[in-house]
């Protein structure tokens, strides 16, 4: 890989299969970082399945409709999340790489007045970093010193 790495959100890395949503909400759990909560899910390298192949973190983003009723709030909400995970989503696949597991991820905006960017921006960064420690908890890298 060049040492130019593209900011980019590409397709791949979008969450869009149906039972992959469904088993993330029904055994995912939740990190809060007022006004955004992440819903994540540790898919084990070994579990992965074809979708995952693609890419190791896989993420949504959702805007609620009873907090923001125009759809125009609704698509910036999103832009913020996707614009803000985007530039710092280096954080998290780093570590899923080094680590081998995949990682289903979804954005959530709970506050009812529309969040700044920079707002948005700092949370998302403190839900990576907390990502990344769940994620070294769960298979903690060897160092030299253990080999």
């Amino acid at each position: 890989m060049d040492s130019t790495k593209r900011n980019t959100l590409s397709r791949a890395e979008k969450l869009k299969s149906r039972k992959q949503l469904e088993a993330l909400f029904a055994g995912g759990k939740s990190i809060n970082a007022f006004p955004v909560r992440a819903i994540y899910q540790i898919v084990p390298a070994d579990a992965a399945d074809d979708n995952m192949a693609a890419e190791a973190v896989q993420i949504g983003v959702s805007v609620s409709k009873k907090n923001f009723k125009h759809a125009t709030d609704r698509n910036r909400g999103k832009r913020l999340l996707r614009e803000a995970y985007r530039l710092h989503k280096h954080i998290l696949t780093d570590a899923t790489a080094k680590s081998g597991n995949g990682l289903l991820l979804f954005f959530i905006i709970t506050d009812k007045a529309m969040p700044d960017f920079a707002i948005v921006e700092n949370k998302m960064k403190y839900l990576l970093r907390a990502l990344v420690k769940k994620l070294q908890t769960l298979n903690p890298i060897p160092t030299s010193a253990d080999a």
